[in-house]
């Protein structure tokens, strides 16, 4: 087995991965498809009981 031929090729598949993760990571999602987020009431017409716990929470005033 040529050690100089591994070496050279877990180099390249490791820049190859790296360049595959900052792609994914710099491309925004809605160009993969992904819809906008719409915010918490837009999530409460189907999921009612969720909403009601997570507000009474107070997890969405957190950070104000």
């Amino acid at each position: 087995m040529n050690t100089k031929y591994n070496l050279s090729r877990n180099k390249l598949t490791s820049i190859a991965g790296l360049a595959l993760g900052m792609l994914i990571f710099l491309v925004p999602g809605s160009a993969f498809g992904q819809e906008e987020y719409k915010g918490a009431e837009y999530c409460k017409n189907c999921h009612e009981a969720q909403y009601n716990k997570w507000t009474a929470s107070g997890h969405p005033y957190k950070l104000m």
